[in-house]
C-alpha cells in the first residue's frame, strides 16, 4: 500500500501554482513518485527498471541544481555584505 501517493501530474500542477518554496521540496515529491513506483512494482518489471533509471537521472540532475542554488545564495550573501 502506497502511504503517500504522488504522481507527476500533481508535481506539475504544484510546480506551476508555486506550491514548492524550494527546489528541495520539489525534488522530494519527484523522488516520492519514483519511490512509490519502485515499492509498488516488482523488481524485474519494465516499470521498476524505468523508475530506477529515472530516479538515478533525476538525483544526478538535482545535484547540479543544489550546487547552483548554493552558489546563488553565496553570491547574494557576498553582495549584501559589500553593500
Amino acid at each position: 500500500v502506497v502511504k503517500r501517493p504522488m504522481d507527476l501530474t500533481q508535481v506539475w500542477n504544484q510546480l506551476h501554482t508555486a506550491v514548492y518554496p524550494t527546489p528541495r521540496e520539489f525534488a522530494d515529491d519527484v523522488s516520492l513518485v519514483f519511490d512509490n513506483a519502485l515499492a509498488y512494482n516488482p523488481e524485474g518489471t519494465d516499470v521498476y527498471a524505468m523508475a530506477m533509471l529515472l530516479k538515478l537521472l533525476f538525483v544526478a540532475g538535482m545535484h547540479d541544481v543544489d550546487a547552483q542554488v548554493a552558489r546563488d545564495l553565496q553570491a547574494r550573501s557576498q553582495h549584501r555584505s559589500s553593500v
